[in-house]
């Protein structure tokens, strides 16, 4: 891993904050995503078309598109602003090794490295593997 240049890194609770507050927001998104698309199947009458989205994200479908999701929640954000928005409320941002936003790259390889098994704890060791792995830090915004 390479030195970074920033020394103004993110605190341990404040990445906690970070975190949590991410988790919100996306299910408060999610939810209204469905309740919108659910107004409008109702308005447009097509209950059986529902029906039949229901049975397909029952399980393993709603598992995948969740896991998408929640992977472009933090890519779309975090690649057009450099944080996501979490990051704006703790004032903090996503740098690279050199104190600049990272590239589409690494931000889609951070967005993947969460899913790793166990990556949300890691921060508790110090490890940040999702940072580590993608050679990125989250630091305060000046």
């Amino acid at each position: 891993m390479k030195k970074r240049k920033y020394a103004n890194f993110a605190s341990t609770p404040v990445r906690f904050i970070n975190h949590v507050l991410d988790l919100l927001i996306f299910n408060v998104m999610v939810l209204i995503i469905l309740y919108s698309l659910g107004i409008l199947v109702g308005l447009l009458g097509s209950e059986a078309w529902i029906d039949s989205m229901i049975e397909t994200l029952d399980g393993v479908g709603g598992s995948i598109l969740g896991l998408v999701s929640y992977l472009l929640y933090f890519s779309v954000f975090e690649t057009l602003f450099g944080k996501s928005p979490a990051k704006f409320i703790t004032k903090t941002k996503v740098v690279d090794h050199r104190g600049e936003i990272p590239g589409w790259l690494d931000i889609c390889g951070r967005s993947l490295c969460r899913i790793i098994p166990f990556d949300q704890l890691s921060f508790l060791f110090g490890q940040n593997w999702h940072d580590r792995f993608s050679n990125t830090s989250v630091v305060y915004d000046d």
